[in-house]
């Protein structure tokens, strides 16, 4: 059960970051702004007048994170000891690979950009192998991780982790639209 100071914490954190990104978002096209040198992202845009603010928010958000799976794993000390290290390492090759990732993407809607530019079947087909096997290194990586986690975590606790991080997203942008749309604060229960 949340205490008082834990729930100012946490609203505290989310109402940080949910300034942040909605003050960052106004007008222009958000899906795919850009400018003549591409798309920009919170690497982009975003960061070049303000790369410290977002990058503390990130780190909130990123605790708030570690927090949620603690409880949510029910990882006691020693294993979150043993957890986290590989935990990071797993983020930092997941960071790499949407590197990879947004590189391609990039690379597509630069060429599709050009107007002289006239893909065909083999242009398509191209595009489509190096995403599918992004995605499929994505798999990998996910599935390596899960046995790096083999005598830290047991079966419950690994199937929970699989959930984890698409349930904590979903929580925070539900707080984020209840706070933003209905002026409350946020609801902290799972």
């Amino acid at each position: 059960m949340l205490n008082i100071k834990n729930k100012v914490l946490i609203s505290l954190l989310i109402f940080l970051f949910s300034i942040s990104i909605f003050a960052q978002r106004r007008g222009g096209n958000h899906m795919f702004p850009h400018d003549s040198s591409g798309l920009k992202g919170p690497r982009g845009r975003w960061a070049d007048s303000s790369n410290s603010m977002f990058e503390r928010r990130k780190e909130k958000l990123e605790k708030l994170k570690v927090w949620r799976m603690v409880d949510y794993l029910n990882l006691s000390s020693q294993q979150s000891e043993k957890f986290f290290p590989k935990y990071h390492k797993y983020k930092e090759k997941l960071r790499n690979h949407h590197k990879n990732m947004e590189s391609v993407i990039l690379e597509l809607d630069n060429k599709l950009r050009r107007k002289e530019y006239d893909p065909d079947e083999s242009d398509l087909n191209k595009y489509l192998n190096k995403l599918a096997q992004i995605r499929e290194n994505r798999s990998k990586i996910k599935k390596e991780f899960l046995k790096n986690v083999d005598g830290i975590l047991n079966t419950k606790q690994k199937m929970k982790l699989l959930i984890f991080e698409d349930k904590f997203k979903r929580q925070i942008m539900r707080e984020l639209h209840r706070m933003r749309g209905k002026g409350k604060q946020p609801n902290l229960r799972r």
